[in-house]
This record gives C-alpha cells, structure tokens and sequence, in this order.
C-alpha cells in the first residue's frame, strides 16, 4: 500500500487486546466485530459494533447511543446522525422537515493505494465509566482494547477503509472485514497525546451541560461528536457530572473504577 492515512496520526507503542477465549487469533475476520476500550475485570466504555453488510459498512454503540449510527456507503456518500427507527419512534429528535443526518461527507476514494480513516472513537481515562457489574449481559466475543496508563494520552479505536486486503501496519490492529470485492474495513486501536484532544473534549462537555444541565443527571452520560482537524469524524462519550478541573490536567486524575449503578 502505497499511501496509508492511518500513518498520519498512529502513535507508536504495543497496545495489548483482550479476547475470549485467549487464543483466539487477532485480527478478527467475519462481517462483524463488538469492542469497548477497557479491560474485562475493570472500567470501561460502552460497547460498540462494526459490521458490514456487501458493499456497506456500519458503525454504532450496542448498549447506549442506540438512535445514531455510521453509514458507509459504496455510493461514496457517508453519513453520521439518528436511525429511521429512532425517528419513527421519536420524531421530536429532529425539527419538521429536518435531515436525520447530522454530518454527510464524501471521502476520496479514487485513490487506489490510499487508505481513509472514517471514523474514531476517542476515550481518555474519564471514558471509563462502565463498571464490571453492568455489562453482566455483554457476550465473551467482545474484544477490549486497553488502554494505556500514561497521563496525558488518550485511547483511539480507529474504523478505516482499506483498498484491498492487506493489512495495516498497526499494532492494535482488532478487526479486518471484507468491504465488497475490493475493500476491507479494519479496526485498530491506538495511543496519542491528548494535548489537542483535552481542550476539545473539554469545550464540548462544557457546552453539552449549558445547554442540558437541568435535565442531565450526574449519574448519565454525555455523548460528543465533531470534527478533527484531518476531517475525521470522532465521538467521545464522557460522565455529565465530571469535574471540569479533572478533565483540564489528566495527570491527577484519580484511577477510574467505573459509574456506580
């Protein structure tokens, strides 16, 4: 492979996968795989699921988040927002006569060297607020990434669009699914320096509880979408009540055990 985007913001570093049984060969191969960040005795995030289905791909959380998903389209049209099921079930969601999509993009995919990131979930250590004991319905076959203890880093899962079936050169590569005759989808789990993730997370949060603070318990969850500077789409999801001054310095953070139920 020629040209590769993954390459532009990969961090070096061994990032250790839990899968069930232990043996079991990574990456995964099929039409679908389910991941969290986490480990399975400790903290973690929700649950999230990649699965293609012929040309298509598709990507969205299995246990929260259930109204939105990904589409990867083979038409080149992608496109992150509500299902038609939550809107049918909830059509306030969206104004009169709104688009369900909340972001649409066309990648290039003329390129036949070039890998396209399409999608990442970023989970800093305030991320993992699962605790062991609510995932008692999880099935073995999630795969958890771990994440890595260092202050001031963040845990990345990367979903990537691959011209053919060679694999890329990641160390956490989780997951490699066929995408049609020519493409693969692979799923990869990375560590980078939150120096520039921090601020965004953190204006983010601060703006969802403007906006929602009376109605968002401290016990709930704040889902996060927006942009990175390399036109990736991402999504955080983060506790309502976390300490702002927690998440500004990463280094003093308190271990994560998880949100109680």
């Amino acid at each position: 492979m020629a040209s590769d985007q993954s390459n532009d913001i990969v961090s070096s570093g061994v990032v250790h996968l839990w899968v069930n049984p232990p043996t079991t060969p990574t990456p995964l191969t099929g039409r679908a795989v389910r991941f969290a960040v986490g480990t399975p005795d400790a903290a973690s995030t929700n649950s999230w699921r990649v699965w293609t289905s012929r040309d298509d791909a598709y990507i969205a959380c299995r246990d929260n988040f259930r109204e939105f998903k990904i589409s990867l389209h083979a038409s080149g049209k992608w496109r992150l927002g509500f299902t038609s099921t939550a809107i049918k079930e909830r059509p306030d969601l969206i104004a009169t006569g709104g688009d369900r999509a909340w972001h649409k993009w066309t990648p290039d995919l003329s390129d036949p060297t070039r890998a396209i990131i399409a999608f990442q979930l970023l989970v800093p250590a305030e991320g993992l607020y699962l605790t062991k004991a609510q995932r008692g319905d999880w099935p073995p076959s999630v795969v958890f990434v771990e994440p890595l203890e260092a202050a001031n880093h963040v845990t990345i899962v990367s979903v990537v669009v691959v011209p053919g079936k060679e694999h890329l050169q990641a160390k956490g590569l989780l997951a490699v699914l066929p995408l049609g005759v020519h493409r693969t989808v692979q799923v990869f789990g990375s560590y980078q320096s939150d120096e520039h993730i921090r601020p965004m997370l953190l204006t983010g949060h601060e703006k969802a509880r403007r906006l929602n603070g009376q109605v968002l318990p401290k016990t709930g969850v704040i889902m996060l979408i927006g942009i990175r500077p390399e036109r990736i789409p991402w999504l955080s999801a983060l506790p309502a009540g976390l300490e702002h001054s927690l998440l500004q310095d990463s280094s003093s953070r308190p271990p994560q055990r998880g949100l109680e139920s």
